[in-house]
């Protein structure tokens, strides 16, 4: 790599740092409709480098389907909380909690905007998640106490 390429790197890892706390800073304040940019712009920079971060990714999606859900804008943060969605089932699997914690944001979305097939569908897949998690939970337990 050479001098420029990481200098490059280095000011675009220092501007991913300013917008997301630039970001959770309009958030703080209750300022949701100056934050989307923010999340948008932080999300073009992190989700170009060579190996982004998903985590950091899912963080981020979720960040802006709360501010868009905030502010009305429910296709977008419908969009963004399946982008996140996408991402945690990669990173975590399918079975994970934090899955069914975006299903069951998705349940609140839908619910808002009258789509009662599908609050029952993602509530029905968070459900599953959590009582899948809770047995094997037990089952852990019990094998601890044995």
């Amino acid at each position: 790599m050479c001098i420029r390429d990481r200098e490059k790197g280095d000011n675009e890892i220092v501007l991913a740092d300013i917008l997301d706390k630039l970001a959770r800073l309009h958030m703080e304040l209750e300022a949701e409709a100056e934050a989307i940019p923010l999340f948008e712009r932080l999300l073009a920079v992190r989700s170009k480098t060579p190996h982004p971060d998903l985590a950091g990714l899912i963080i981020v999606y979720n960040n802006l389907a709360e501010a868009n859900r905030i502010c009305g804008q429910y296709d977008q943060s419908e969009h963004s909380y399946k982008k996140a969605l996408v991402l945690t089932k990669n990173l975590r699997g399918k079975d994970h909690p934090a899955v069914g914690s975006i299903y069951q944001e998705l349940a609140k979305l839908c619910e808002r905007q009258r789509k009662p097939d599908e609050v029952k569908k993602y509530n029905e897949l968070a459900s599953a998640i959590f009582q899948r998690v809770l047995k094997q939970q037990e089952a852990e337990s019990d094998v601890l106490t044995l």
